[in-house]
C-alpha cells in the first residue's frame, strides 16, 4: 500500500508519522463506510410507485454517513483539506 511505503520513506519523523496515521485511520473508516453502504444496498427493494426515493434511501444513506460513529462526509472533508495543505 502506498501509505506504508510513504511511512517507510519518511522515517521516524513524528509529525509525518502522525499525518500518516490520520490518513490511514481516515482510509479505514471510509472503506468500512463503503462496505456498510454496499451491504445495505444489496438488501434494497424496488421503490414503490409514488414513494419519494429520497425518503426511501435516507436510512441507507445514514448508515454510510455515520459509519462507525464518525460522520463520513466530515471525515472526507477533513481529509481533503489536510491533503491540500501538504
Amino acid at each position: 500500500m502506498l501509505a506504508k511505503k510513504a511511512r517507510a520513506l519518511d522515517g521516524d519523523n513524528p509529525l509525518v508519522s502522525e499525518e500518516h496515521s490520520k490518513r490511514q485511520d481516515a482510509l479505514a473508516k471510509i472503506t468500512r463506510g463503503i462496505e456498510t453502504l454496499n451491504k445495505s444496498l444489496s438488501n434494497v427493494l424496488p421503490i414503490a410507485k409514488g414513494r419519494d426515493p429520497a425518503i426511501a434511501l435516507k436510512p441507507i444513506s445514514k448508515k454510510f454517513d455515520v459509519a462507525h460513529l464518525r460522520d463520513i462526509r466530515t471525515l472526507l472533508t477533513e481529509s481533503i483539506e489536510r491533503e491540500k495543505r501538504h
